[in-house]
């Protein structure tokens, strides 16, 4: 399944994606850099998304938890 197909499809599921707006990239700049951080763009991308959005975030990476006290994120850890 590929593009309108597998969006047909997740809005089928209830699932929608959710655009990287200027206010994601406002957070993202935000976000703490450190040795207890992601250096990964992209999962700081989903961290800043989350946030921005007040999304919670499934994930068992095991430095997301350090964004729930920094960064507001609410995660659920599997």
């Amino acid at each position: 399944m590929y593009g309108k197909e597998l969006l047909a499809n997740f809005a089928k599921m209830n699932i929608y994606t959710v655009p990287l707006a200027d206010e994601t990239l406002v957070t993202l700049s935000s976000l703490p850099m450190n040795r207890k951080t992601h250096s990964d763009p992209f999962d700081r991308a989903i961290i800043a998304t989350a946030i921005s959005h007040g999304l919670a975030l499934v994930s068992s990476d095991g430095k997301f938890p350090w964004y729930i006290e920094h960064g507001g994120l609410d995660l659920l850890e599997i």
